[in-house]
């Protein structure tokens, strides 16, 4: 900062797995690591090290409303980013086109006393919409089904979900679902 050369902040490390939605990015889903490393116009981006010098994470933004609050990008997601990009010259994400909304038992429960069709599941995720003409919509996946499995492993939260897609764009997945009625 301020042109100074040879500047280093300690970084210490309170959450390793601080959801974006928690930090206000709307609809992203990566985590990020939260440290109190200094963050500031013109020295953003460098490593975040443990204390073995190794980097865990690529420190990239702050919280404007405090200070001593910032955000890394973990070391893991960072070398999948690169892999892409040196791939394909971007980042390809692959693409279902349906909304996805966790279903906790409460929810579940406060959805069969409002509609008695709604499958009798205690979780999974539900989908309330699916775009015309998508992966999602030519699978046979229909508004108010709720996925309940995908790609072989248990589908309790939108995260399973895009966490088993990754960066596999194009792949197929097998997907259990539960149907109203």
């Amino acid at each position: 900062p301020l042109t100074l050369q040879n500047s280093v902040t300690v970084g210490i490390i309170s959450c390793v797995d601080r959801k974006g939605r928690d930090i206000g990015l709307r609809g992203a889903l990566m985590d990020y690591i939260q440290t109190d490393a200094a963050i500031n116009q013109g020295n953003s981006g460098g490593p975040l090290v443990d204390l073995s010098g190794s980097v865990i994470g690529i420190n990239n933004m702050k919280a404007w409303a405090a200070d001593g609050v910032s955000f890394a990008i973990p070391i893991d997601t960072v070398k999948l980013v690169v892999s892409e990009l040196k791939k394909h010259g971007k980042v390809v994400r692959p693409y279902l086109g349906l909304r996805m909304l966790e279903l906790t038992p409460a929810i579940c429960s406060q959805l069969r006393e409002k509609d008695p069709s709604f499958p009798n599941v205690s979780a999974g995720v539900l989908v309330p919409q699916v775009i015309h003409g998508s992966p999602a919509e030519k699978a046979g996946i229909k508004p108010g089904d709720v996925i309940v499995k995908f790609g072989g492993h248990s589908a309790t939260t939108v995260r399973n979900i895009v966490d088993t897609l990754g960066f596999q764009a194009g792949k197929s997945f097998d997907v259990e679902i539960v149907r109203p009625g």
